[in-house]
């Protein structure tokens, strides 16, 4: 059996076991790894990296402004 029909057969043997034990009320005989969410689209890490570094090079205050032109001059 190939490896990528086994993962999808393991994500449905996970969401199958994840259903069961909603329905017992989160009682279960077996251990199992959680379903994991979704890791975010490459876009949305790219977003989030460039607004993180954009936050870090561009004060909007006038106090950012010179505590980042301190913070230069002092190196």
């Amino acid at each position: 059996m190939s490896s990528w029909w086994r993962k999808i057969k393991e994500h449905r043997q996970r969401k199958v076991r994840a259903e069961i034990d909603r329905i017992l009320g989160g009682i279960s005989e077996r251990f199992y790894t959680p379903l994991q969410p979704p890791p975010p689209v490459l876009r949305m890490r790219i977003l989030e990296y460039c607004r993180q570094w954009w936050e870090e090079t561009a004060p909007r205050t006038p106090e950012g402004v010179a505590f980042a032109t301190y913070e230069y001059l002092r190196r």
